[in-house]
């Protein structure tokens, strides 16, 4: 009767497994088949907050799941943490104390949530992973996906972005009102650039994006087939399927992307013809490696310092910008970090006056990683990715991957297809942000090009890769060509942010699992029902708070400031304001729906400003709170000083009072973003109207030097462009003069 319950037990454990592996993977294709965003941009896009919303809930749900999977383990006594997952453990403690360090703890929780949910998954697939066909299904998703990408490249390439452009020049003021950016500004500059560029990015935020996963299938097509194969047969399909993929990387035209399969692609050859001389001496390898990694940082650090810039153009040159700001926030916060997400409102501290644009990351995932989460955070980061890679380079098996059990290729391959192109089908719609509308004609484009079709290319790639299943059972997974991929993802991303997009950032992840499953250890401890207990009892709390602390204030304030931007957009700013009011105390964290709050009211002052100053006093308070909850965000100070100002001017018996605050909340505001002519502009005019003429000089000064020095980097970045002020010619000219005036009066 025992043997017959462990039995029983055995198989549910394995039924148990069995269905969250599918689970991953549906949520795998689901997250490398559209634009996720845990982050909200603008207040005035439509659909925004949901789909903050829907990030949010997958990177939950997902450490929910890891959470019933590895208490449902602890339960077998089948787990025992080994340094890929201490890796894990110490990017999540960091997370924690970056997050409670942050200005913006929202948006820190987010960022957090984000990343940990792929690194999770990762430990979860690693336990999962127990037969190389289960590997095998999972780089053929991967590959589904990245052919999926592929198509919408293609789509994008020949028609949506030609349409994008004619929209936006049928109804440019729409367009730009929607994505906050004012018309005639240096932002709207940059957003035509890039809507101009065409740039080709599938179902990520940029091409460079789409072509790190297009490189990561790539070699993971290398890694599943078997191209030492007789039958030339067997072989149209992985070369169909690398024709397909490169194709899609030339379409995305990124320069970081084919540098980045290039070197791969080198590596592996030379792993391939040299693989075990190096492994003989990979004490050797591994040490010549490192000093070549630390001369080439050294030399790039002393040549941007020599030259103020790197080799390969503009892009480089805003790199350097870029990886400066970063060096700088390290300097400052070397173990805390300033949080996940905060990145954006940090670089505003730093940027010098000569760059052309604020960033949200600086390109660089290393830098990334340790001004957001610490010094620590990043090494815990990288012994956790690297430590498979490392690992399985230095093992005498590096041309396999270890097996453990056999499973039926075909069935687990028809299960696991079925489940994946069902997601994409009826559940990624949801996921997709489009305007259906009324007639029939844009129906059934949608239904057929924007749902339909990514599933279909991607159910394609899976159904005939289960029919080669003699070309791929028979072939053991080549691991070198695995760690060549992952390690072409991870080179591109010293340069650019891909790998933070948390589809990329999942597929990565679940690769590193692929590496490292066989090597989780496994705890001989019976546990007794008092451990079981408090298993459970653990379980259920981190659950419980998940969902309170993480899940639901992003529900609320998702729903109530999705809803207050419809009723906005129709003028019903009462019920609007209402709405965003109740978002605001719904989520204690989130500074994002009190400024929206503020920012409404001035908007509805600015259309009918008699009698209603009551407006300015509530937006007042509404922009100290949000500045309350992230002080480091110049721009809340910077509407809150715009409220002042007005006020200033409608009440002229309290003028001074309120010039004075406009004054003090300017230099608060410069104090963050030192390197704006617009906030130094501001603040000389609230001095001026103070009396502090020293202080209106001096900035006067300043906004007349960084407009001179951004139109140096102009000239030298778009030599054939007209000059586009960023400060306005206008107010240039106003700073020029009042400079003058001041100066001469001050004799």
């Amino acid at each position: 009767m025992t043997l017959l319950n462990s039995n029983k037990k055995n198989i549910g454990h394995g039924i148990f497994e069995s269905a969250i592996f599918v689970i991953l993977l549906c949520v795998i294709a689901l997250r490398l088949s559209f634009t996720e965003n845990p982050h909200i941009e603008s207040f005035g896009m439509q659909g925004t907050f949901f789909d903050n919303f829907l990030s949010i809930t997958i990177s939950c749900s997902l450490i929910i799941l890891f959470i019933i999977w590895l208490a449902v383990r602890r339960f077998h006594q089948k787990y025992q943490p080994g340094i890929f997952e201490w890796g894990i453990i110490i990017f999540a403690a960091t997370a924690i104390i970056s997050t409670i360090a942050a200005s913006n703890r929202r948006d820190a929780i987010n960022d957090s949530l984000t990343i940990l949910s792929s690194m999770l998954t990762a430990i979860m697939l690693a336990g999962l992973l127990i037969s190389a066909e289960r590997k095998k299904i999972l780089l053929i998703v991967i590959i589904g996906a990245a052919v999926a990408n592929v198509y919408q490249c293609t789509e994008q390439f020949s028609s949506s972005n030609k349409l994008m452009i004619e929209q936006y020049e049928q109804e440019p003021a729409t367009q730009l009102e929607a994505l906050g950016i004012e018309p005639g500004s240096f932002q709207q500059m940059l957003y035509e650039h890039r809507l101009y560029s065409k740039d080709v990015r599938g179902f990520f935020t940029t091409g460079n994006s789409a072509a790190a996963i297009i490189n990561l299938a790539i070699f993971g097509v290398f890694a599943v087939f078997d191209f030492k194969t007789n039958s030339k047969k067997q072989l149209l399909l992985p070369i169909a399927l690398l024709l397909v993929l490169f194709a899609g990387l030339v379409m995305t035209h990124s320069k970081g992307g084919f540098a980045a399969l290039a070197a791969a692609a080198i590596l592996l050859l030379i792993l391939k013809k040299f693989g075990r001389t190096l492994q003989r001496w990979r004490i050797t390898v591994i040490a010549a490696v490192a000093i070549l990694i630390i001369t080439g940082v050294f030399a790039i650090i002393g040549y941007g310092l020599k030259y103020n810039t790197l080799p390969g153009g503009n892009s480089m040159l805003v790199r350097w910008q870029y990886w400066q700001g970063a060096a700088k926030i390290i300097a400052d916060n070397p173990l805390t970090g300033i949080g996940g997400g905060n990145f954006g409102t940090f670089y505003t501290h730093y940027k010098i006056p000569a760059a052309l644009e604020t960033v949200k990351d600086p390109h660089c995932f290393i830098l990334s990683l340790a001004s957001q989460f610490g010094l620590i955070g990043a090494i815990g980061f990288c012994v956790a990715l690297f430590y498979p890679i490392i690992k399985t380079a230095t093992s005498n098996t590096l041309a396999v991957t270890t097996e453990q059990t056999k499973i039926n290729f075909t069935d687990a391959v028809k299960i696991s297809g079925v489940c994946t192109v069902l997601t994409l089908l009826f559940i990624r719609p949801m996921f997709v942000r489009t305007e259906i509308g009324g007639e029939f004609a844009v129906i059934l484009y949608v239904l057929a090009i924007i749902y339909a079709a990514p599933a279909f290319f991607f159910a394609v790639t899976i159904w005939m890769s289960a029919r080669n299943q003699s070309q791929i059972t028979n072939h053991k997974i080549n691991s070198a060509a695995l760690i060549c991929g992952i390690l072409a993802v991870l080179l591109h991303n010293l340069i650019d942010f891909a790998l933070f997009e948390p589809g990329i950032m999942t597929a990565i992840w679940a690769c590193a699992a692929i590496l490292y499953s066989g090597e989780q250890k496994r705890s001989d401890r019976k546990l007794s029902k008092t451990g079981k207990y408090s298993i459970a009892v653990i379980a259920t709390l981190l659950i419980a708070c998940i969902i309170r602390y993480c899940l639901f204030p992003a529900a609320e304030v998702s729903i109530k400031m999705e809803n207050a931007n419809t009723l906005a957009s129709r003028g019903y700013f009462k019920d609007a304001q209402s709405l965003l009011l109740k978002a605001s105390d719904d989520d204690a964290l989130n500074p994002a729906p009190a400024a929206a709050a503020g920012k409404m009211l001035v908007y509805q002052f600015n259309l009918d400003p008699v009698d209603k100053g009551e407006f300015l006093v509530k937006a007042e308070k509404l922009f100290t709170t949000a500045i309350n909850r992230d002080k480091a965000d110049f721009k809340n100070y910077e509407s809150l000083a715009g409220v002042y100002e007005t006020l200033a001017q409608i009440t002229s018996e309290k003028r001074f009072f309120w010039f004075e605050k406009a004054f003090a909340t300017f230099k608060q505001a410069v104090e963050r973003y030192p390197a704006s002519g617009e906030l130094r502009m501001g603040l000389a005019q609230a001095a001026e109207q103070i009396g502090e003429t020293d202080c209106a000089i001096e900035n006067y000064r300043k906004a007349v030097e960084t407009e001179d020095a951004y139109t140096e980097q102009f000239k030298i970045m778009y030599p054939d462009k007209d000059i586009f002020s960023r400060l306005g010619k206008i107010k240039y000219q106003q700073a020029k003069e009042k400079l003058a005036e001041l100066t001469e009066n001050k004799k």
